[in-house]
């Protein structure tokens, strides 16, 4: 009869599994930075420059005690703009008193030129402000990574985050001074923390759920759709047991009651505090919000949206969101989704604990919420769905691991190897698969379906992706710094990198040597034909291709050679 290990020797094994899980932690924490950090100066998006106005503004509204100017957008993006404040502290301290006023976000222009007065260029701004918002972001990850093995078994949650970590949308967002990486983090931390409490009843929970739900909202209105959700979940968690006297089930439905105040009155608390135009106008900050918000949900765009062949001043649609989740996502998600689905049969429940399989129902319910409220609002971008990849994404991998789970026990194979392997190769590939786009990671769009160029004819196309390329290939030329280029595309997305002048106005080449021709605006038939008749009397000197599209034309228009036209992908606007 053999003899029971010793202490010693589970002592030496446990040491071992925490090592490897400590080592597992770095890895994922290197994820979550490494590829965001390779990416700091390429690709400024038609965003940021607002941005930049707005954590200038922020920042100047807080230096001069005007407590109530912090009041920037409707978004809010208060978190944004502490983070861009932090990069002003760091690059250009004496912004306040050098900016004679104070700058709207469509001011860009203006806000330039002083920076530009005092020898400031809006890179060294920018990018500070990009690493803050890479930390941050990682951080909070990694925070809901360690809410998440509350619920999952450490496998699941490793490959859920590892997933996370290389999503392409992530890769795309979490590294910009904007809004929708951020609201993203704090909504899974906020979701996660909010369910470990009502499973096992610790108030850390609640308090660390209530300050992310806080940081959420100050970030963006949509996470409002947390507080319904929210207590809906308490509700539910009230209610679940059954066979109990009514008195006993209306004491739970008040105590759950009362806690979803708590979480409320707490994520309000929070609210407050971090946003300084609470201070001082409490009543009127709010309906300001609601009303912006509002105004964006009910007017839809301000500009035309290309969507599924055709183009949309308004609302596109109940299936814009569907049919953008499925271009947006990667295939080991769709198909860890599939899994999961397959694995609620009866049959194959038993590899995977009922722990995990509720809270991936809760994740989903979730994820199926929240675009059902972002759809009733007019106006859509696939970057406002962010918020849903977080959940789908750990679903996905417990799809996966249930899936590898029953192949070993079906083929009786090295569990340890195989496991690790397969786990280890999903990793992989979900990596590949995104670092294949970079640096221009907004460019994918999935294989499954034919890549970007078949979402060309599904999806706008196209946020700044290729534009550094175009600039530094006029700033190599001779006389750059003399050059004048005017571009289709959003000035600010190019004026970042190019050395010599960027000609305001879409339309406008008087005096302009190049003009840009960014293919969002083709594709959204904004380009008058006259305008295209005129670009094809000059010749392309350079073209920008992206995933198998192209994006960009560069037009020499100081010379007139007659070339035959082949249109960007779509037909010839008119």
């Amino acid at each position: 009869m053999a003899s029971p290990p010793s202490p010693l020797h589970s002592d030496v094994r446990d040491l071992r599994r925490s090592s490897r899980r400590i080592l597992a932690v770095w890895l994922l924490a290197a994820a979550l930075l490494v590829p965001r950090f390779a990416v700091l100066d390429r690709v400024v998006t038609p965003d940021e420059p607002s941005w930049l106005v707005n954590a200038g503004g922020f920042y100047r509204a807080l230096s001069q005690g005007d407590y109530g100017d912090t009041y920037r957008i409707e978004h809010p993006g208060v978190t944004t703009m502490w983070i861009g404040m932090g990069a002003y502290l760091w690059a250009y301290p004496d912004y306040p008193q050098d900016s004679p006023r104070q700058f709207d976000w469509w001011e860009s222009d203006q806000y330039d030129a002083v920076l530009n007065a005092h020898d400031q260029d809006p890179m060294d701004i920018l990018i500070p402000a990009r690493v803050g918002m890479m930390l941050v972001f990682s951080l909070t990850m990694l925070l809901a990574f360690f809410a998440a093995i509350r619920r999952f078994s450490f496998s699941v949650a490793l490959l859920g985050f590892a997933i996370i970590a290389f999503d392409p949308m992530f890769l795309a967002l979490s590294g910009l001074l904007h809004v929708d990486a951020l609201l993203s983090a704090f909504t899974l931390v906020s979701l996660l923390a909010l369910w470990n409490y009502w499973s096992d009843g610790r108030r850390r929970d609640l308090i660390v759920s209530s300050i992310a739900l806080g940081l959420a909202v100050l970030t963006k209105s949509p996470a409002l759709f947390l507080l319904p959700f929210g207590a809906g979940i308490g509700l539910w968690m009230a209610l679940e047991w059954h066979g109990v006297r009514p008195s006993v089930t209306r004491a739970r439905l008040v105590t759950a009651v009362r806690t979803i105040a708590i979480w409320a009155a707490l994520g309000l608390m929070v609210f407050v505090v971090l946003w300084p135009a609470m201070w001082t106008d409490p009543i009127g900050t709010g309906p300001w919000i609601v009303r912006g918000s509002a105004g964006h949900a009910l007017d839809g765009h301000e500009s035309a949206l290309f969507f599924n062949g055709d183009v949309y001043e308004g609302d596109p649609g109940w299936n814009f969101y569907p049919l953008a989740y499925f271009w947006r996502a990667s295939p080991v998600v769709l198909i860890g989704l599939i899994l999961f689905t397959l694995s609620l049969i009866p049959a194959f429940r038993r590899f995977m604990s009922d722990d995990e399989r509720r809270t991936a129902l809760m994740l989903g319910g979730f994820s199926l919420g929240f675009m059902c409220f972002m759809t009733l609002g007019a106006k859509k971008f696939d970057r406002y769905l962010l918020p849903i990849f977080g959940p789908l994404d750990i679903v996905a991998a417990l799809g996966w691991v249930s899936a590898i789970v029953w192949l070993i026990h079906v083929t009786q194979a090295r569990r340890a190897l195989v496991f690790a392997a397969c786990v280890a190769g999903l990793a992989v590939i979900q990596a590949a698969v995104a670092l294949s786009t970079a640096p221009y990671y907004f460019s994918y769009y999935n294989p499954l379906l034919g890549g970007t160029a078949a979402a060309a004819d599904v999806l706008m196309i196209g946020w700044g992706e290729g534009l550094d390329g175009a600039a530094e290939y006029l700033n190599d030329q001779p006389d750059a710094a003399d050059l004048r280029v005017a571009t289709s595309a959003w000035g600010g997305t190019f004026s970042y990198f190019f050395d010599g002048t960027t000609v305001p106005g879409r339309y406008n080449v008087d005096k302009a040597d190049y003009y840009v021709l960014y293919y969002n605006q083709v594709q959204r038939r904004a380009v008058p034909e006259p305008f295209m008749q005129m670009l094809e009397t000059h010749p392309v000197v350079y073209r920008s291709e992206l995933s198998g599209l192209e994006y960009l034309r560069v037009y020499d228009l100081r010379r007139q050679v007659h070339i035959e036209w082949l249109p960007m992908h779509v037909d010839a606007p008119t």
